[in-house]
């Protein structure tokens, strides 16, 4: 998410204030370090249009950062302008700036720079090669804790570990390399995700259980049931009724099997969250969203694209998504594809439902009537 769309959601500019000051006073030991008045101290452009805030001239950190950001995987043509992209954007920072601000002297590192995000803000600094990550003010620390107390709970040579953190901050070191997604080679990507699938289902092993599949299905509805109530009056959302009406008809299949794996997953298993570096070693990263869910679960998230608009037709229409195994630990059992796509369904609900609520105001609203149109219409064949 850009700035610029986080303007038109929040009062952005005083959560920035208010987000830096906590972070240097809770991390720096230094009082209002921030702000946007004249006066004392670094002068910094808030580029609103490309996400980031840096002194001019930029540090050759940002150039490195957009080089991952801006690695566009497709043919050599596209890398290329990728790439000179990045060059123009770090050598003119000014372009599309929207505001500058003020940071006491000494509290940037020479090659560092502020990288807002969606429910937090980073702090990346080359020249120590770590990054901090501090939660935004007025937002919710749901998220934060939920990632945070799992990556202490929970190490694992695929996770990037931690340097040090607080109640509402962490810090971990920078990945060199870029995200999966980014990756142009055809053999290095499927190795990326080869590793990664590896990976999350060591996790689903060390973490495993099974339930009956009545009781799940039940406990499913029975938290959906009241988020869509909260969100159609706090959110106003439009596909309440109806989306509550294909979460029974899939609790009524999943409630016809018997039992259901579950376990830890990532629960946004995308190839935007899965990190190459220039050794080919893989890592999966922003566990925002662990959360005990079905063993088919990310699974179907990666490997039918749930996170794009065409992802879950593309699941329906397979006959018999055995890509939702690949996290699964027994196969001994005839598939019960009805009930695995009927679990996912509900799990994905909630999965959009949660990121729903914890946004301010009725922010989140359009992708979720986006999600929640596509979904009423393919259960009801009409996609």
């Amino acid at each position: 998410m850009r700035i610029a769309e986080m303007i038109a959601r929040e009062d952005f500019f005083t959560i920035l204030e208010n987000t830096l000051n906590t972070y240097f006073r809770l991390v720096r030991n230094a009082d209002d370090a921030f702000s946007y008045e004249e006066g004392p101290g670094e002068k910094l452009i808030i580029n609103a249009k490309l996400g980031f805030i840096s002194r001019f001239p930029a540090p050759r950190g940002l150039l490195t950062f957009l080089n991952g950001e801006y690695n566009i995987r497709g043919n050599f043509a596209k890398y290329l302008a990728g790439h000179a992209a990045a060059t123009l954007i770090w050598a003119f920072p000014q372009l599309g700036q929207t505001r500058t601000c003020r940071i006491a002297k000494g509290l940037l590192g020479k090659n560092a720079f502020i990288y807002p995000q969606n429910r937090s803000v980073r702090i990346f600094d080359y020249e120590s090669g770590q990054v901090d990550c501090i939660v935004k003010s007025g937002f919710s620390d749901k998220y934060f804790n939920n990632q945070l107390q799992f990556r202490l709970a929970h190490r694992y040579d695929f996770m990037v570990p931690l340097s040090a953190h607080g109640d509402i901050w962490f810090r971990e070191p920078i990945l060199d390399g870029h995200p999966l997604a980014r990756t142009k080679n055809g053999k290095a990507y499927q190795k990326g995700l080869d590793d990664a699938v590896r990976g999350i289902r060591r996790l689903a092993e060390d973490t495993r259980s099974e339930v009956c599949a009545s009781e799940y299905a039940q406990a499913l509805l029975a938290d959906i049931e009241p988020k869509l109530r909260r969100a159609a009056g706090e959110k106003q959302i439009q596909y309440s009724e109806p989306l509550l009406h294909t979460a029974q008809a899939a609790a009524e299949i999943l409630s016809r099997s018997d039992t259901v794996e579950l376990c830890l997953g990532h629960g946004d298993f995308q190839s935007g969250n899965i990190w190459v570096d220039p050794s080919g070693k893989t890592y999966i990263y922003d566990w925002e969203t662990v959360g005990r869910r079905s063993v088919w679960y990310d699974s179907a998230v990666l490997n039918y694209s749930l996170r794009r608009a065409y992802g879950w037709k593309s699941l329906l229409d397979c006959a018999a998504p055995e890509a939702m195994r690949a996290c699964e630990q027994s196969k001994r059992r005839a598939p019960d594809y009805a009930a695995m796509k009927s679990a996912v369904w509900l799990e994905d609900i909630l999965f959009y439902l949660d990121d729903l609520l914890e946004l301010p105001g009725i922010s989140g609203r359009e992708i979720f009537d986006a999600f929640a149109g596509r979904m009423v219409k393919l259960w009801n064949g009409e996609a």
